[in-house]
């Protein structure tokens, strides 16, 4: 992937990893994510109907140091809104390519993630967290279309990991019904079929 995200990271990891990257072959290896994500997702209801995801990402120190190195101009460790700008023109939206890692799937099909809304980016204790959200063209009514989601990188560049405690929570109204499960996803491998990635299913209860 030819962007900043991936650039900026790679100089510094390719010091740290590359004597480790000479003692061993196979793509397994080459693909040791370099960049880390905690992620805790959000899934919006309206009127009983699911209107979009919101992600809340924390990235790893280092990543979050490269970010502060290029972003964080007055050197405060925190970003004002126009750092806030010139980090999503310079590096988020280097993701749009990758559908900002974000899968979601509505009967099995595979919807595409042309933009996202409401972005903002924080600091706390040097590491960086985004937030932003993917809103949905049309409502999904999740008690008749099955909807699951996935939120990672299908090139294994970048590990993204659910929180521990509390992975996926449900905002707005007529969500009481619904719970999610989180598990692999067997039917769409990833990295030449040697990782299942994670998986949401959102079920709602339908009487």
């Amino acid at each position: 992937m030819r962007n900043r995200f991936r650039k900026a990271y790679r100089i510094v990891m390719l010091t740290v990893v590359g004597a480790m990257l000479t003692m061993a072959t196979g793509p397994s290896v080459n693909a040791h994510p370099h960049v880390f994500i905690d992620n805790i997702s959000y899934v919006q209801f309206e009127n009983g109907k699911i209107t979009g995801l919101r992600f809340h990402w924390t990235f790893d120190d280092i990543f979050s140091f490269l970010l502060f190195e290029d972003f964080d101009k007055d050197k405060t460790k925190s970003f004002d809104d126009d750092e806030v700008q010139a980090l999503r023109d310079g590096a988020f939206e280097a993701l749009k390519e990758l559908q900002y890692f974000t899968h979601i799937r509505i009967d099995g099909k595979l919807l595409p993630v042309p933009r996202v809304v409401d972005f903002k980016a924080i600091a706390k204790n040097g590491r960086v967290s985004y937030s932003f959200t993917v809103p949905f063209d049309k409502p999904v009514d999740p008690r008749k279309s099955n909807l699951s989601f996935g939120v990672y990188d299908a090139t294994f560049y970048v590990s993204v990991v659910h929180d521990a405690i509390d992975p996926v929570r449900f905002t707005g109204d007529s969500s009481q019904a619904c719970h999610f499960k989180l598990g692999e996803d067997k039917e769409n491998p990833i990295y030449y079929g040697m990782v299942f990635p994670k998986k949401v299913d959102v079920v709602c209860a339908t009487s």
